[in-house]
Parts: structure tokens; sequence; C-alpha cells
């Protein structure tokens, strides 16, 4: 599980860089360059989100689940429950 999350760890590591490089140089080029990289570390950890790409967090919950086909899961569950097979709790 530690390999899935590696990424994510590593987009965190290059937000809290650029935040530190942003307060440590004058305004500039690289200051600016550091902005945009902590900008866009938060939106690249948001995308591990999307369940439909199948990314890190994908596999994460997967393995949480100890479910081989999560997405074949998924597609099961909702089937029944449109077809009125669940009950109501």
């Amino acid at each position: 599980m530690t390999v899935y999350l590696s990424g994510m760890a590593v987009n965190a590591l290059l937000a809290v860089a650029a935040l530190i490089l942003y307060n440590a140089t004058p305004p500039g080029g690289l200051h600016n360059a550091a902005a945009v990289l902590f900008v866009l570390q938060p939106i690249m950890l948001a995308t591990q989100f999307m369940f439909f790409m199948r990314t890190d967090v994908y596999f994460v919950v997967q393995d949480l689940a100890r479910c081989r086909m999560l997405r074949r899961l998924g597609t099961a569950v909702s089937a029944r429950r449109s077809s009125g097979g669940a009950r109501a709790s």
C-alpha cells in the first residue's frame, strides 16, 4: 500500500519545498515559479481521488476492501440496488 501512496507523498513534499522556496526568495522569477508549483500540487493530489481513472487511491481502497475487482463489485452492487434487490435501511 505504501507504494501506491508514494506519488502522493512526493506531491506533498514538492508543495512543502515550494512553500519554503517561495518564502525564502525575493519577488522575481524563482519566487513566481515556486508559487505556481505550490498551487499545482493540491490539484495533482485531488486528481488521485478520481476512481474512474483507477488512480493510486483506487488501488488503496481496493486493498483495504480486500477486493480483487473493485469496479466489478461496485457495478454489481449498483445494479442490484437499482433493480430493487436491496433492502432500505
